[in-house]
């Protein structure tokens, strides 16, 4: 099973972003042969961040920040001395520079990790022998990554249930492993965990099979592929936190 294969009944129309959403959820195998067609890319881009941005700006806007400077530092195994000239720093950046600081890095960090996506898979399969651009993995990658507006509505749910503004970041996803009750001694084996959620491995699959259903390759070589950048990027923070 190849692009070829995926690339049948080329002649029908296009897909609505809609029905492509609903079917990367319930039928994804028809979603990966319309991106094999014809890849997309805004919809998902424009989704992902601009719901991300708007769960960052409520957040710093409905946080106690002296709290949450207290909170911060507390967490930063900060040295004593040195403790002062970070909460003064903190201080004078005040929420409104976090906001935009927020929006702004986590925007970046988006595009970012779809690009590198993009650019190891487009690498990955020419040595391979196949044909798929960058722009084909560019799309496979936004839109398996769609599902991760799911850790956002439950953010949103979090920051509405939340009475007092005291919510540290870690706590603000419940898709978590950290939040779902896998909660190690060490503290930043902890927050390596506090920064895997549910969505990101659904859209892993998502990303292990459309790969498979494009190249026609066995599940496990799939696997192996796609998957080696994760764990390569998640060993090392865990050796370090265990080190």
């Amino acid at each position: 099973m190849s692009t070829d294969h995926a690339l049948r009944d080329s002649g029908s129309g296009p897909m609505s972003p809609i029905a492509l959403f609903i079917n990367m959820l319930t039928s994804p195998v028809e979603a990966f042969d319309e991106l094999g067609r014809r890849p997309s890319k805004l919809v998902p881009l424009l989704l992902v961040i601009g719901l991300n941005a708007l769960v960052i700006f409520w957040y710093f806007s409905s946080l106690d920040f002296d709290w949450f400077v207290d909170d911060t530092l507390r967490n930063a195994n900060i040295p004593e001395d040195q403790l002062d000239q970070a909460r003064e720093n903190m201080t004078q950046m005040g929420p409104a520079a976090l906001r935009v600081f927020g929006i702004l890095g986590s925007s970046v960090a988006i595009l970012a990790i779809y690009t590198i996506q993009a650019a190891y898979l487009t690498l990955a399969s020419a040595i391979a022998g196949y044909r798929q651009k960058f722009s084909q993995w560019f799309s496979l990658a936004a839109w398996t990554g769609i599902v991760v507006i799911f850790a956002q509505i439950g953010m949103a749910v979090t920051l509405a249930l939340d009475g007092n503004g005291q919510l540290g970041q870690y706590d603000l996803d419940p898709t978590t492993l950290r939040n779902l009750g896998i909660r190690p001694d060490n503290p930043a084996l902890e927050r390596v965990l506090g920064s895997i959620n549910l969505p990101m491995l659904w859209s892993l699959v998502l990303l292990i099979l459309g790969h498979r259903r494009w190249l026609g390759t066995s599940l496990l070589k799939s696997v192996s592929i796609v998957s080696t950048p994760y764990l390569l990027i998640f060993g090392i923070l865990t050796f370090v936190s265990l080190g």
